[in-house]
């Protein structure tokens, strides 16, 4: 396995040669900074670095998708980030994707209630509804924005 070679000396200098740049660029197909990180044993920040220094191109929405939507990622930080009260703490994804749509396809709940219900902001339930492909229901009464033209 490869691993980045630290040049001669006390401090934690590595060489950025061709090698290291080759070996990043295939590992940013599939990887992010973390997981490389965690494979080199060396910390998050300083394969950003590297990857900025490289000029590696990657596409970020593509590698917050595929982190996200891993059940144990996404489970973890719904759990970092949910108070000690929260309903949703202790569920995982399957269960909160079925609550959801219990709550909003099948009771007709409104956002702000499914809210108040699972102890969630409006903002974090409208992401949840799309990352779990629930479809938005439409809105009959809805009034259109039309501009008066004088």
């Amino acid at each position: 396995m490869f691993k980045p070679r630290l040049k001669e000396g006390n401090r934690k200098i590595y060489i950025l040669d061709d090698v290291l740049k080759k070996e990043l660029e295939k590992l940013c197909l599939e990887k992010n900074a973390h997981e490389i990180g965690i494979l080199w044993d060396i910390h998050f920040t300083i394969i950003a670095k590297w990857i900025r220094y490289f000029k590696i191109p990657i596409d970020r929405s593509k590698i917050q998708k595929q982190v996200h939507n891993r059940p144990e990622v996404s489970e973890r930080m719904r759990k970092a980030h949910t108070s000690d009260e929260s309903v949703t703490k202790y569920m995982t994804d399957e269960e909160l994707k079925l609550e959801l749509q219990k709550l909003y396809l099948d009771e007709k709940k409104g956002i702000p209630t499914i809210g108040k219900i699972l102890n969630l902001g409006r903002t974090q339930a409208w992401a949840l509804l799309r990352r779990f492909n629930i479809p938005i229901r439409e809105q009959k009464n809805r009034k259109k924005n039309k501009k008066v033209i004088e």
